[in-house]
Parts: structure tokens; C-alpha cells; sequence
């Protein structure tokens, strides 16, 4: 039996389908075999980048859907978000903090940096990269 590499699912923005994130990062623990630290950091690293990733835009007038794809080899488990909005500033996030900050803004750029081996946005965020090693 061949072993699968690579999973992907895309998701329609929208709170409602976080359930379906959820059944996502299952079905990569399920897949991929990886030390416990791995699966921790990944599905807090994933629900994280979620809430931002199917997060409505209001300006939109077109459904945005959000595409993940988590890809293993020897070494590492690759994940990455690719959203169909407008991106974000992620050279500039409040701090976390900051008394300032409304709500949660401002949270999910450290956390995933906290939990992820690497980490890359590209695209003006619109697509998100998180790399966890598997020899941690």
C-alpha cells in the first residue's frame, strides 16, 4: 500500500465551518504518524490561523473559500492556508498586550510563530506556510 503524502480540503469562509478545520487536522493526525509535541502545536497552530482564514470580509461580495494542504516527508509535516480575500498586515500585528488592541486582534501571528518551526506569509498574507519538524 502506497503512503499518503498529501491531504488538502477547501473550505468556504465562514465561522460556521470551523468544524470541517477541525475534522481536517484530524484527518492529517489520523494520516501522518508524528510525535505527540507535533500534533499539539499543529492543531493549535491550525484552529489559530483559522479563525482568520474563514473569516467573512464584509467588502467581499464574492464567497472566499480557504484551501489547506498539509504535506509530510521524513522530516517535517508542511501546512499552508491559502485564502481567496484581500490578505493582511502581518509586518505589523498589534501586540498581543497592548491594552490598546480590540478583542483578539493581534494574537495569531505570535501564537503560530510560538508553535511552528517556520513560518512564511506570502502574497500579502493571503497564503500562509507553517513547517513542523518531526525530530523535536
Amino acid at each position: 500500500m502506497e503512503e499518503i503524502n498529501k491531504l488538502e480540503t477547501s473550505i468556504p469562509s465562514s465561522y460556521s465551518n470551523l468544524h470541517l478545520v477541525e475534522r481536517f487536522i484530524e484527518q492529517i493526525i489520523a494520516t501522518f504518524e508524528m510525535p505527540e509535541k507535533v500534533q499539539s502545536d499543529l492543531m493549535l497552530a491550525l484552529v489559530e490561523v483559522s479563525y482568520n482564514a474563514l473569516l467573512p470580509d464584509p467588502r467581499e461580495t464574492v464567497q472566499k473559500f480557504a484551501k489547506f494542504t498539509a504535506v509530510k516527508n521524513r522530516r517535517k509535516i508542511v501546512v499552508t492556508i491559502e485564502e481567496s480575500g484581500n490578505g493582511f498586515d502581518y509586518t505589523h500585528p498589534p501586540c498581543p498586550l497592548s491594552k490598546e488592541r480590540e478583542g483578539l486582534t493581534g494574537r495569531s501571528i505570535y501564537v503560530m510563530a510560538a508553535l511552528t518551526d517556520e513560518l512564511r506569509f506570502i502574497d500579502k498574507g493571503r497564503k500562509i506556510v507553517m513547517s513542523f519538524a518531526l525530530d523535536r
